[in-house]
């Protein structure tokens, strides 16, 4: 009397077995006969759910994890999921509903099992498991990166699901204005001070060809090239190089963004001080503007419906700021404005911002300076008012270089009328 063995506990394949005797040590997945007749031998284990069609195990009742394990038996995603809240009991053990994202209990793996190099880690995962609409829930391997942990709602701890690489996963904390690429459909995962949650359909955030948008990369392991995020419908990590300004994707606006960050409306990339154990020498931080009439070089690939370049920001307030064109007069060759990111800790060097055209502009300084007085036309003259720039050098020792070096002190000039300007 022969039976075909399937053993899905270890992944293996099926085999056809001798059906003989009671269950011994050692079985796994062996229909058995015993003294109350047949029986399942999977060694020491528990069941979980035992239908007339499928079995769910976990060994030993230690083995019982707290957390979600995959209802192999169910039949949508109503039942779709176990739910074991105490461990290593089963009778703590209930059938709920999955939508979503899950750490797989099964293949926990304690903080104390783990390899050295994880050691400041939670415990991690192997497996998740994946409940979709349409579908039943499955057991899948992970992609590195972030998804919603939808076994947490309306909290930041642990909110997250984060996949160091192919073979683990942990649950992870977000952190109020936090912004993730989301592993599930390569749009966004957003947390405010209450939760975290996926950004799918917000146009405004995710951006478009024309004018996409960018944010701060919260993953802990960006390096240098994957220090933004930039969302053009959908999103990839990005590279940015010192001194650069993007407009903040993540910025609070009533009814569009009511869950972004207040009053940051600028992301300021600039070098950072390097140990040598640091993952990048660029960093990122949400800023705000530097007041009314502040300018920087839009470092964002903005166009207009026309198909012309946007690149310039101009910012009203601390808080709002915009893209733009450049102003050129018909009778200039260049215009400047005085560069807002300009100061200690941020660039040092470049003191205004040169515009060529209208879609041109780049930063500058005059290196060969020997004048302590500086006068520039200004690019948003209003008439005479405000038509020109005047910047004062004073001359500073760096290092105790012998080269000579220069701090700007540049300022508009209301009034220009009752002088000449070179």
């Amino acid at each position: 009397n022969k039976i075909l063995q399937c053993n899905g506990w270890k992944r293996e394949g099926c085999t056809i077995v001798e059906n003989s005797g009671p269950c011994v040590d050692g079985d796994e997945g062996r229909l058995g006969e015993g003294d109350n007749g047949k029986e399942v031998c999977f060694g020491e284990i528990v069941f979980l759910a035992l239908t007339k069609n499928s079995v769910l195990v976990a060994e030993d009742s230690e083995a019982i994890n707290e957390g979600i394990y995959l209802n192999w038996s169910a039949e949508s995603l109503d039942d779709g999921l176990i739910d074991c809240t105490v461990k290593g009991s089963i009778e703590e053990c209930n059938i709920k509903a999955g939508l979503g994202y899950y750490l797989d209990a099964s293949s926990l793996i304690k903080k104390e099992e783990k390899q050295r190099k994880r050691s400041n880690e939670n415990d991690s995962y192997n497996w998740l498991i994946k409940c979709e609409k349409g579908t039943k829930c499955q057991l899948i391997s992970p992609n590195k990166g972030y998804y919603i942990n939808a076994d947490v709602s309306n909290e930041l701890l642990k909110a997250l699901i984060r996949c160091p690489d192919e073979t683990y996963c942990i649950a992870y904390d977000g952190n109020s204005n936090d912004i993730y690429i989301n592993n599930d459909d390569s749009k966004l995962i957003q947390c405010n001070s209450d939760k975290c949650l996926s950004v799918t359909e917000n146009t405004n955030m995710l951006g478009n060809t024309n004018i996409p948008t960018y944010f701060k990369n919260a993953d802990e392991a960006a390096d240098d090239s994957s220090v933004l995020i930039k969302c053009s419908g959908t999103c990839i990590t990005i590279s940015a190089e010192s001194n650069s300004v993007f407009l903040n994707g993540n910025l609070k606006v009533d009814i569009t963004n009511d869950n972004g960050e207040s009053g940051k409306p600028l992301i300021i990339c600039n070098n950072k001080s390097y140990s040598g154990t640091d993952a990048s020498s660029i960093e990122c931080k949400t800023s705000e503007a530097e007041g009314a009439e502040s300018y920087y070089i839009n470092a964002g690939d903005y166009i207009t419906n026309n198909n012309k370049k946007l690149p310039l920001i101009k910012c009203e307030s601390n808080s709002e700021c915009e893209s733009k064109e450049a102003i050129i007069a018909k009778e200039a060759s260049e215009v400047f404005y005085i560069n807002s990111n300009y100061g200690e800790e941020k660039d040092n060097e470049n003191y205004l911002i040169k515009c060529t055209s209208d879609t041109e502009c780049e930063y500058y300084n005059n290196d060969k300076t020997d004048d302590n007085t500086e006068h520039y036309v200004h690019g948003e003259a209003e008439g005479i008012k405000n038509a020109i720039i005047e910047c004062n050098m004073e001359e500073i020792t760096v290092n105790e270089e012998e080269e000579k070096k220069y701090k700007a002190s540049c300022r508009l000039i209301e009034d220009p009328l009752s002088k000449m300007y070179i």
